[in-house]
């Protein structure tokens, strides 16, 4: 582990200080902030920054070192070297500016020490550093040479940098290495190279290279002395200006005792890191600036970088960006207040995954007690907030189906006393518009014209959305949305992201202009029958999951269920009334049961069951019963089949039939079939729907289940007894539809007829009740039907 910056611990030329006093005079403060503490990284020196040459004189005598831009608030470099020259003449001023080649010169030539480019960057400040330690050991030297140069504890060696010739050295270099001062003086470099071993000789002739070239070195080594003993010493090389003369410093350190504990530390420290290297958890230890000090290999392992990718990073790389402030606040807790935190974020890898994770930290203290960091470790909580990210969802998840089961309640309870399609078209938007959980809802049906979807009800945010809207049910782009897909396919389709989803183009803008994010259409059928199409708006994407689609498709089914209820009462009460004449060439089950017979087949009267299932009344012409009651029988869509009794020799049957049949699909479009009939080959019917009913969409729904359907003609007329039709809504009004099925049951089963060609049991059992259950709703229906007949009319 590696911390950042280097303590320079060479001795000082020039009085007993070992700190340099640094002022830097820059009016931009934030700069000045970086270089100060930039240049107090060293250790050895003490910077402050000064904001004007004004400024800068009322501390001049406390200062070693100067360091200054060119251009000053109130004045230039070369001024300010002026007046600082008139009562300090040997403080060194360097120059650390951008200047111009000329402005430089101009500097130079006004008297200061030294110039370097300037920079934020850390090794720059690092250079800074350096040239200041030079400038000021060259004042000191000047001042007081001799009395450092022999009381300074390292050892100290003037080379001639031209012919490397030994102009003077220190008692404590002598004792260092065994050598006295007359045997070295006017001896050459080359002569007394102590260097333990040719590798390390070369390395360094390399130093003292560079050093020669104007870069102070520093570096360790291995020497060897007099006596042939090998110790480790520290080494710097400098350039200094000896009594006007230009010389090479070398000041050698003894540091055995340093590197053998050092020795010691790092078996320790090898020790306690494999340890921490083993914890299952990512290790860290955390600069005051977050800058990261040390790890475990686990945070190599986790992330996927390696060491060099690490050194030099903080730990804000690790942390998404939008946690950086929580990871701040956690620092700032640890080192301002000295607390212990907890904070969970993310950590991410080299590849860009973020892993979620628990972090602690807790204070790290220097020898006086100050708080400089913090340690902790990382703990990965995959599974643990997968968990909570489980319940979570989950407990979303109810909490939202349950507002929408809510808002379907409200929806069917608002449906209960609606009298008409468009009532129960209008409350349908009206209760999901009302809700938060939609923004908009309308319901279309398909036009009889030219087929497109032409918007009945609308509530909600609408803001003329439906004034030209265009949706068409065929392949078109028009036809590619929601609303076309769900008439074709006759489900539930969705748009998740109307701003991404390719189909949602044509309406996109539009949309997105009012606020709406994802979209459903809702096919409102009953039965085979198409009724039209509830499209649904929500203020946020993806809103239509699995369990929602399913809710509202069952709520497109109540509605439409609802809506073939109204149309049905609307047929039987309304005194005009549509007249279909159609021909089909395939009906079941009628053509295949004259086919199986060869006879006519003729329709007689329909009987639907309270569990939603038809039974039909049919006569089979010049046939024998029990021909005709095996071929029933034997037809694919005739669930149940019996004989109800014979006339002449027609046979009479009594067929339980599919729902996805001619008549219960009819029936469910609120058509009245009044006469059918086929000889195998066509099959003959006229149909009674609503004055406003949708006669393409019938057309259309019976070509579901039938092949070949024409519509012969289209007839509007009266009825032609309206005091019936008035009698027949009175009735429906007080008979429940439980009452009402036993009646007609019992009246198409001849119950009522002498004799009777059914019993009441046979007549149960087709209803699939039991016979006190019969007995009990066919009295109270003839109760309320005498009722009618016989109890005055109301005021």
């Amino acid at each position: 582990m590696r911390e950042n910056g280097e303590m320079d611990t060479a001795p000082r030329l020039g009085g007993p200080r070992s700190t340099v006093e640094v002022a830097y005079v820059d009016d931009d403060s934030t700069f000045a902030e970086l270089v100060v503490n930039g240049l107090e990284l060293a250790g050895d020196i003490d910077a402050r920054s000064i904001p004007d040459a004004e400024s800068l004189l009322v501390v001049l005598n406390d200062v070693d070192c100067v360091v200054c831009r060119y251009d000053l608030p109130d004045g230039t470099a070369p001024a300010l070297v002026d007046r600082i020259h008139q009562r300090r003449p040997t403080l060194p001023v360097i120059l650390f500016s951008e200047a111009t080649p000329r402005e430089v010169d101009e500097a130079v030539s006004a008297g200061v020490t030294d110039h370097l480019r300037r920079s934020a960057d850390v090794a720059r400040h690092e250079r800074l550093a350096d040239r200041v330690r030079a400038a000021v050991a060259e004042s000191r030297a000047k001042t007081n040479y001799r009395e450092v140069f022999e009381k300074v504890d390292a050892g100290l060696v003037v080379y001639h940098p031209e012919t490397g010739m030994v102009d003077d050295v220190n008692q404590r270099f002598c004792e260092m290495l065994g050598y006295d001062r007359e045997t070295l003086l006017d001896r050459s470099l080359a002569d007394i190279t102590i260097a333990a071993d040719e590798t390390g000789r070369e390395r360094a002739r390399t130093h003292i290279a560079d050093a020669v070239d104007g870069e102070p070195q520093r570096f360790e080594a291995r020497a060897r002395t007099a006596a042939g003993a090998v110790l480790w010493v520290e080494i710097q090389l400098k350039l200094a200006t000896i009594d006007g003369e230009r010389r090479l410093l070398a000041i050698l350190r003894d540091i055995e005792e340093r590197k053998r504990h050092e020795h010691d530390l790092e078996d320790e420290r090898a020790f306690v890191e494999s340890i921490l290297d083993g914890l299952p958890d990512v290790l860290y230890t955390v600069g005051e600036g977050g800058e990261i000090l040390r790890w475990n290999d686990r945070v190599n392992a986790v992330t996927g970088y390696t060491d060099e990718e690490i050194a030099g990073t903080t730990a804000f790389e690790f942390v998404p960006e939008r946690d950086h402030d929580r990871i701040m606040a956690a620092i700032a807790a640890v080192v301002d207040e000295g607390e212990s935190v907890t904070v969970e974020s993310h950590l991410l890898t080299s590849d860009g995954e973020e892993l979620p994770y628990e972090f602690t930290g807790a204070p790290v203290t220097d020898a006086d007690g100050d708080v400089v960091g913090l340690t902790g470790i990382g703990r990965d909580i995959s599974e643990r907030t997968e968990r909570e990210a489980l319940l979570e969802r989950q407990r979303d998840e109810l909490e939202r189906l349950d507002r929408i089961n809510g808002v379907i309640r409200g929806v069917l309870r608002s449906l209960v006393d609606a009298e008409s399609r468009e009532t129960i078209e209008q409350r349908v938007c009206d209760r999901l518009a009302d809700s938060e959980t939609y923004r908009f809802a309308w319901v279309g049906d398909r036009s009889g014209v030219d087929g497109r979807v032409v918007p009945r009800a609308s509530a909600g945010v609408e803001a003329g959305y439906l004034d030209d809207i265009d949706i068409t049910v065929d392949d078109a782009d028009t036809g590619r949305g929601p609303a076309g897909r769900a008439v074709r396919t006759r489900e539930v389709s969705v748009a998740q992201r109307i701003d991404a989803d390719p189909d949602f183009a044509p309406w996109r803008a539009d949309a997105l202009e009012r606020g709406y994010r994802s979209s459903a259409a809702v096919p409102l059928v009953s039965g085979e029958t198409l009724y039209g199409v509830l499209n649904i708006y929500a203020d946020r994407p993806n809103a239509f999951d699995e369990e929602e689609r399913a809710v509202l498709r069952e709520l497109g089914e109540t509605v439409g269920y609802a809506i073939a209820a109204t149309e049905r009462k609307r047929a039987l009460v309304s005194d005009a009334v549509v007249e279909l004449e159609l021909t089909v060439e395939d009906a079941p089950p009628f053509t295949a049961l004259a086919g199986a017979t060869g006879s006519h087949v003729v329709l007689d009267g329909v009987v639907g069951r309270p569990d939603g299932t038809f039974v039909l009344s049919v006569t089979v012409e010049g046939c024998d019963d029990e021909t005709a009651l095996v071929a029933a029988e034997s037809v694919e869509t005739v669930q149940h089949a019996s004989v109800a009794g014979t006339v002449d020799d027609a046979v009479l049957l009594e067929v339980l039939v599919d729902d996805d049949t001619l008549v219960p699909v009819l029936v469910e479009s609120g058509a009245t079939v009044r006469d059918l009939y086929t000889d195998g080959e066509e099959t003959a019917l006229l149909v009674d729907v609503a004055e406003r009913a949708d006669v393409r969409g019938i057309v259309d729904t019976l070509s579901r289940v039938a092949t070949g359907v024409r519509l012969v003609a289209r007839r509007e007329r009266d009825r032609p007894l309206k005091s019936r039709n008035a009698f027949r809504a009175e009735l429906d009004d007080r008979l429940t539809e439980r009452q009402a099925t036993t009646l007609e049951a019992a009246y198409q089963a001849g119950y009522f007829e002498r004799p009777r060609r059914h019993s009441g049991q046979e007549v149960a059992d087709l209803l699939d009740i039991s016979a006190s259950t019969f007995t009990q709703h066919l009295r109270a229906a003839e109760r309320k039907l005498l009722g009618v007949l016989y109890e005055p009319e109301s005021e």
